[in-house]
């Protein structure tokens, strides 16, 4: 049987374990990323570790390019994106409800399903590459503090 590299057997179930290299440790916080693949199928634990490792190492790859760049200075650029974002929903509440060709309970219920999905999201810690590149987006555009 062909060893399937970061992936590790735990009784009966699998989970991923990766090093980071260690010119990222201090930027990403740690020096392995470990998960739990949530299975005891091996076909299924290859094709999850498979997917992990090709996502995190074109993330630590850009990781690699990306220039420095403070917490404060992140949180500053986050607070930046929300306050846009405030702004823009503003505008759609007062301007959505006068618009005949928009059912505001679909809108309401299709917002809601988002909200959820990103905040399972956001506990698992699995960003898919669009969520990466606009996180990238809102920080690149944002202002210097």
């Amino acid at each position: 049987m062909t060893r399937i590299p970061r992936l590790v057997r735990r009784g009966g179930a699998y989970c991923f374990r990766m090093a980071i290299p260690k010119n990222l440790v201090s930027r990403v916080g740690r020096s392995e990323i470990k998960s739990m693949l949530k299975t005891t199928d091996l076909a299924t634990a290859k094709m999850r570790a498979g997917l992990l490792s090709n996502a995190l190492d074109a993330l630590l790859r850009r990781l690699e390019t990306m220039s420095e760049i403070s917490t404060e200075t992140i949180n500053t650029h986050i607070r930046s994106y929300f306050q846009a974002a405030l702004n823009r929903s503003l505008e759609h509440a007062l301007l959505l409800p006068t618009d005949p060709c928009v059912d505001l309970d679909a809108e309401i219920a299709t917002l809601r399903t988002q909200v959820q999905e990103l905040q399972k999201r956001l506990a698992r810690q699995t960003f898919t590459t669009q969520m990466l590149d606009t996180a990238q987006t809102i920080l690149d555009a944002a202002p210097e503090p």
